[in-house]
């Protein structure tokens, strides 16, 4: 096992930041759009980075992994493959923002566009898989088995080991 995954099975355990990419952000609120607008405010270069999902953020993050709309598998079409490039653009570049955002508030604007503006398709591929990663499916599936197991064992008193 080399030192990358070393770091890689460090990283899974642990849930450190993960560093995406520095990125130009423009105007963030009105007061910044008239300085750009007059030229006295030049676009500022921040780190994106990706912190331990929280269970909100991982709400919202389904929800919008709902909005994606799927490819047609029936043909190389171009016009098909277009249109499912034009839906499912935003909405990609609004999970990683979610993500990136983490916070119980709407995601901002100017982070989404940041995310257009600075990501290829093959960034934005990488990101997308550690979200993913980050979202924990297993362990949601688990405790959803768990607590399964726990209501049945309630529904039957007679068959519970702590019993009478």
């Amino acid at each position: 096992m080399n030192k990358e995954d070393q770091k890689a099975v460090l990283e899974a355990v642990l849930e450190l930041s993960t560093p995406l990419k520095k990125v130009s952000v423009g105007p963030r609120n009105v007061l910044e759009k008239i300085l750009s607008f007059i030229g006295l405010y030049k676009a500022k270069t921040i780190m994106l980075i990706l912190d331990a999902i929280s269970m909100r953020t991982n709400y919202k993050l389904t929800y919008l992994m709902l909005d994606l709309v799927p490819g047609d598998n029936s043909g190389g079409d171009i016009e098909q493959i277009l249109n499912v490039i034009n839906a499912n653009s935003l909405n990609m570049a609004t999970i990683v923002a979610t993500a990136i955002h983490n916070q119980n508030s709407k995601t901002p604007t100017y982070l989404i566009n940041a995310i257009l503006d600075g990501f290829s398709n093959a960034e934005l591929k990488i990101a997308i898989k550690e979200i993913y990663r980050r979202l924990d499916v297993q362990s949601f599936f688990d405790s959803m088995a768990l607590l399964r197991t726990l209501s049945l064992l309630e529904s039957t008193p007679d068959q519970s080991p702590l019993g009478q």
